[in-house]
C-alpha cells in the first residue's frame, strides 16, 4: 500500500486537472485535453451501485486507452461494501478511485451522495477506509465547504479523511448551495487553510478562468495542483497558456470522437455548445444545426457551415459573455446584460440540457 507521497510521485505530481463532470468528461475530451497540458484527468462520475453490478454500465460509461494516464475514476454512493466492489472492477485500470462528496445537485440529495455526504465523517471515513484496505486502490475524495460562513468543520472533515487512508483530497472552495445563478467568487482563502492544516496534496478547484488564474491560485493557496471544469469546456487549451481557434478545436475533437466511438450524441452535441458557445450566441442558425444533430457529420456539417459565415482567424471568445461567465457578469453590467443573461441561462442551458448537459 502506498503512502501519499508515493502515491502523488507516482502520477507525476501533476498541477493541472482536468475535473470529473458528468456526460462531458469523456475519453475523446479527456484526450483532447490532454493534448493541450491538462496532466491528470478523471472519469465522469460513476454510480457506485450500478457499475459494481452492471457490466453494461461498466462497458458503457468506462473507457480508456494507452495515451489516457493518469486517470482517476470517480465514485459516487453511500455502501461502503457495493463501493468496494465497484472499485474492484477499477483496479489495475486507473492510478485510484475517487469518491464524489461535492455534487450539489437535488439527484444527488435523493440518491444521498455527493456533498449530501458531508454532514456524515464517518459513513464517509468508513468507505474510504475499506476500498483502501479492502481492493488496495488509492483513494481520493472531492469535497465542498462544509459550511457556508465556518471552516472548521471543513478542516475537521478533511481531518478525517486524511486519517482513514485519503491519498488526496480536491476542495471545491463553495458551498452546496453557491451554484447557478447563486454562485459566488470561490473561496481561497477556506483552501488555502485547509492546505496549511494537512499532509496530504490538496487540489484546488473553483474560480479558475484564465491561465493566469492558475498561477494565481497556486500561489495564494499553496494547493499542489489546480483543477478546471466549466472553463475547460469551452476551452478544452486552457493549460496550454495559449490561445486557439475555437472551429480547430471543435473539429479536434470530432477527430477523436471518431477515433474512439460509441459515445454518447448528447455528450457530444453538449460539448458543441460548450466549445462554440460564442459563435452561437452570434449565429443563431448554427445553434439550432447543433441541436438538431443526430450524429457526427451532422455537427461536422454545421461545423462547415459555421467556417463558411467566418473567417477562420476569427474568434470570439475574448468577447465578455463566455460559457464560464454566464452566471458572473459584474454588478456594473448588470443592467445591461439582464436580457443576455436570462438568453445564456435558458437558451443554452436549455439546449445543453436536452442532451445531457
Amino acid at each position: 500500500m502506498v503512502n501519499s507521497d508515493d502515491f502523488w510521485s507516482s502520477i507525476g505530481k501533476p498541477k493541472y486537472v482536468a475535473a470529473p463532470m458528468v456526460n462531458q468528461s469523456e475519453l475523446p475530451f479527456r484526450i483532447l485535453c490532454r493534448r493541450y497540458n491538462a496532466q491528470l484527468t478523471f472519469t465522469p462520475m460513476l454510480h457506485g451501485r450500478i457499475f459494481a453490478e452492471n457490466a453494461k454500465y461498466r462497458a458503457a460509461n468506462f473507457q480508456t486507452a494507452e495515451e489516457d494516464s493518469p486517470l482517476i475514476a470517480q465514485l459516487c454512493g453511500d455502501n461502503a461494501a457495493v463501493l468496494a466492489q465497484a472499485a474492484a472492477h477499477l483496479k489495475g485500470k486507473v492510478a485510484a478511485v475517487d469518491l464524489n462528496l461535492g455534487c450539489p445537485q437535488g439527484i444527488a440529495k435523493d440518491g444521498h451522495y455527493g456533498s449530501f455526504l458531508l454532514d456524515e465523517p464517518d459513513l464517509v471515513t468508513g468507505i474510504v477506509s475499506r476500498i483502501t484496505h479492502e481492493v488496495d486502490i488509492p483513494v481520493t475524495c472531492k469535497v465542498r465547504k462544509v459550511d457556508k460562513d465556518s471552516l472548521q468543520s471543513t478542516l475537521n472533515f478533511c481531518y478525517s479523511l486524511e486519517q482513514s487512508g485519503c491519498r488526496a483530497i480536491t476542495i471545491h472552495g463553495r458551498h452546496r448551495t453557491e451554484r447557478g445563478t447563486n454562485i459566488r467568487e470561490a473561496d481561497w482563502d477556506a483552501i488555502k487553510i485547509v492546505k496549511s492544516r494537512l499532509r496530504i496534496p490538496v487540489i484546488a478547484n473553483g474560480g479558475i478562468e484564465t491561465f493566469e488564474d492558475i498561477g494565481k491560485c497556486l500561489e495564494y493557496t499553496g494547493a499542489d495542483a489546480v483543477m478546471s471544469s466549466e472553463a475547460l469546456l469551452e476551452k478544452p487549451y486552457l493549460f496550454s497558456g495559449r490561445t486557439y481557434n475555437h472551429l480547430d478545436i471543435m473539429q479536434e475533437y470530432l477527430d477523436l470522437v471518431r477515433l474512439y466511438p460509441n459515445q454518447s450524441p448528447c455528450c457530444i452535441r453538449t460539448h458543441s455548445f460548450r466549445i462554440l458557445y460564442q459563435y452561437c450566441k452570434h449565429h443563431h442558425e448554427i445553434r439550432d444545426k447543433l441541436a438538431l444533430a443526430m450524429t457526427v457529420d451532422d455537427l461536422e456539417e454545421a461545423l462547415r457551415s459555421l467556417r463558411a459565415m467566418e473567417d477562420a482567424s476569427k474568434d470570439y471568445t475574448h468577447i465578455n459573455g463566455s460559457w464560464y461567465r454566464r452566471h458572473r457578469n459584474s454588478s456594473n453590467d448588470h443592467a445591461n446584460a439582464t436580457s443576455n443573461v436570462n438568453y445564456d441561462a435558458h437558451v443554452f442551458e436549455g439546449f445543453a440540457g436536452l442532451f445531457g448537459g
